[in-house]
């Protein structure tokens, strides 16, 4: 009896080892499916993405990735994805300049290409600049033909450059369409159109990558006055400046400000380290947003008559959410962000629209061009992603996620470390992060700010130009698409920069991420900052209030 027990034990035993076989290979069989159902519509997505490639214009092909190039060796070394940095010179703006660059950097937009002294270009040039010593010698030495394109109809703006030897009554100064210079008074009373000469910066040269803030020019300590001082550390690093006036800044304030060297009212020698990395933002973003070259040289154009394009590159940001409401809540952050121009492509990925959402739209519509997009729910999120983009059209892309904080300057903050970082990739290493099993905010990976990184940023902050996105796209899985995409964008020789943590606040919560893990995960290694959920703390005042941000 025993033995037949033991048998029918076995043979039960054996059923179940059997069952749990077959189970464990379909499994297989279907994540195999999966895999290959994944990787056949990427291909097709591919292909259908090369055939319009090929159909469009060579001028618009160009900027886009070759499809038709040789296959690399394993041997070769990766090629590089990155462009040049974008020059501050005016894109399609011909300038004929008649001028010895007497105020630094400020010209260096409007040198034209076949050189400064472009007199024989004049019929060509979408706008004539000379400066006063030029200008006398001019009427020297080419009264005639200067003066015959003065007189002709219609003629291409003239913006002069006063010192102040330039006289006022010549008949040429007349017939100025603007006055740019520092003692531009007496212009006023002749009628000419004149603009102050405010300093600028020039960001290929006063960044703060890579350059820890040197000490000033010890003649520009005299122009410190009226409580104004530099704090210095024991080598003699500049650690701060405390400017009581920023409305006339001299030009090597501006240019410490552009290094990210904290500028504060007063106190700042009592700051911590947190809050002099605010200053530091804050001095930073001032700098960028009212003071580089091409802003300059965009202004000056503008007041002569010239009509250009904003230089600012357009953005687009980008939301793919299968959570209608929490997405409304992003969008109107997004709504609320300083940088333009700016677009929105937002995509519902399985799910539709609520009255929220709908609402939301309607509000975003209003204000920014915005997309909106309908994704069934066997997308995977990077296929989204990449059909997002594609209705998209941004020079710059920033990937919005519908469940953390975004202060009003994270776009634009972001924009500026593209600018002066040259990177392919820039967001988010040290970042603030609720966790809300804790109910804490903390501070992870404090190190990485403002600085290059081996590895990934936080996928919800990354801003990608649109080059590296064309050159790479992102992989068609339902997570990891961020470390992912950065990998292979890395590979093809793009860098991935690590800005400010300001401006962002990551929500951990107990559920709903595609990155499982344990609350513990996010406390490891962290500076605590505050209890409870303040994400508000996180966003950097401006440093000059009542200064339109573009």
């Amino acid at each position: 009896m025993e033995n037949e027990e033991d048998r029918v034990e076995e043979l039960e035993q054996l059923l179940r080892d059997e069952r749990a076989l077959r189970m464990r290979a379909e499994s297989r069989a279907a994540e195999q499916a999966e895999k290959a159902s994944i990787w056949r519509t990427r291909a097709e997505e591919r292909a259908d993405r090369i055939q319009r490639l090929l159909a469009e214009p060579k001028r618009r092909r160009g900027r886009r990735a070759r499809s038709d190039q040789p296959v690399r060796a394993a041997a070769e070394p990766p090629i590089t994805a990155e462009k040049p940095r974008r020059s501050s010179r005016l894109a399609g703006v011909m300038v004929a300049a008649a001028a010895g660059d007497p105020h630094g950097s400020l010209l260096a937009p409007f040198a034209a290409e076949r050189g400064v002294d472009a007199l024989e270009s004049l019929a060509e040039a979408d706008l004539v600049v000379v400066d006063g010593p030029n200008l006398r010698r001019l009427e020297a030495s080419d009264a005639t033909s200067f003066a015959e394109w003065l007189g002709l109809q219609g003629r291409q703006p003239l913006v002069l450059f006063a010192d102040a030897t330039t006289d006022a009554d010549s008949a040429w100064v007349a017939q100025a369409d603007l006055v740019v210079g520092e003692d531009i008074g007496r212009f006023n009373a002749i009628g000419i159109p004149t603009m102050p000469l405010v300093p600028s910066f020039d960001p290929s040269v006063d960044n703060p990558i890579g350059r820890a803030p040197s000490p000033l020019d010890p003649a520009a300590t005299s122009d410190f006055r009226d409580g104004t001082g530099v704090l210095h550390s024991a080598d003699g690093t500049i650690v701060g400046i405390e400017a009581a006036d920023l409305s006339q800044p001299p030009e090597w304030l501006v240019a410490a400000a552009a290094r990210g060297v904290p500028i504060s009212g007063a106190n700042l020698g009592n700051d911590s380290p947190l809050e002099l990395s605010r200053a530091s933002t804050a001095a930073r973003r001032w700098a960028y947003r009212h003071h580089t070259t091409t802003k300059r040289a965009a202004e000056i154009a503008r007041r002569a008559g010239l009509d250009i394009r904003n230089p600012q590159p357009h953005a687009t940001a980008v939301l793919v959410s299968m959570r209608p409401d929490q997405a409304a809540t992003a969008l109107d952050m997004v709504r609320h962000q300083t940088y333009r121009p700016l677009s929105v492509v937002v995509g519902l990925h399985g799910a539709n629209p609520t009255p929220e959402f709908t609402k939301s739209v309607d509000r975003i519509g209003d204000v920014l061009p915005t997309v909106v997009l309908e994704f069934p729910e066997r997308f995977s999120l990077g296929e989204c992603l990449n059909r997002a983009i594609d209705a998209s059209s941004g020079e710059i892309l920033t990937k919005i996620d519908d469940d953390d904080f975004y202060g009003p300057a994270h776009i634009e903050d972001g924009v500026q470390a593209i600018e002066y970082s040259g990177a392919g990739i820039v967001g988010k290493g040290a970042q603030f992060t609720y966790v809300e099993a804790e109910d804490r905010t903390v501070l992870r990976r404090q190190r990485e700010q403002e600085t290059f990184l081996g590895g990934s940023p936080t996928g919800a902050t990354m801003l990608i130009q649109r080059h590296i996105w064309e050159q790479v796209g992102f992989p068609h899985r339902p997570r990891q698409v961020d470390v992912l995409f950065t990998r292979a964008a890395r590979h093809n020789g793009s860098q991935v920069y690590a800005a400010s943590p300001w401006e962002f606040c990551y929500v951990r919560t107990a559920s709903s991420h595609t990155w499982t893990t344990a609350p513990e995960t996010f406390l490891a290694g962290t500076d605590a900052m505050w209890n409870g959920f303040s994400p508000e703390r996180t966003v950097v005042p401006d440093l000059v209030q009542g200064l339109p941000a573009q």
